[in-house]
C-alpha cells in the first residue's frame, strides 16, 4: 500500500484529472487530527474504533452529497478509502499530494470532529 502511495503521488496530474471538472476538485478535506487516527491505523496495522468510523461516516453524510471527493493525506487515504467505499460507491478519495499543482481545490466541506468531547476521545486514543 505504501508503494502504491507513492506510484499515485507520481501519478498525481492523471490522479487529478481523473476527478477534477475544468481543472477544478470539489472536496471536502479530512481535518488533521481525523487525518493523524487514521494514518497511526494505516502505518501500525491497527483498526480504528467503530466510534470513529461512525463519526466519519455521520460527516459524509451531512454533506449532503453521494458523489463527493474526500481529501486527506497520502498515510491516510487508503484507510478512508477502505471506509467509505463499503457504504459509497461514488464517492472518491485522493491524498493532498495527488492533487498536481496545475489542479484547484475548491472545499465544499469537511470532515470533522464534531465536539470537544469526541476531540478529547480522539486524542485520547492516539
Amino acid at each position: 500500500r505504501q508503494l502504491l502511495a507513492e506510484i499515485r503521488i507520481a501519478l498525481a496530474p492523471v490522479v487529478s484529472a481523473a476527478v477534477a471538472q475544468d481543472g477544478v476538485i470539489e472536496g471536502a478535506e479530512v481535518e488533521p487530527l481525523i487525518d493523524l487516527v487514521l494514518g497511526k491505523a494505516e502505518d501500525t496495522g491497527a483498526l480504528v474504533s467503530a466510534d470513529v468510523v461512525d463519526l466519519i461516516c455521520q460527516q459524509i453524510e451531512a454533506l449532503h452529497r453521494e458523489d463527493v471527493i474526500l481529501v486527506a493525506s497520502k498515510r491516510a487515504r487508503a484507510y478512508l478509502r477502505d471506509i467509505v467505499r463499503t457504504r459509497w460507491s461514488k464517492i472518491r478519495v485522493v491524498a493532498q499530494e495527488e492533487i498536481a499543482s496545475r489542479f484547484t481545490l475548491t472545499s465544499v466541506g469537511c470532515i470533522e470532529v464534531p465536539t470537544e468531547e469526541q476531540r478529547r476521545a480522539l486524542v485520547a486514543t492516539l
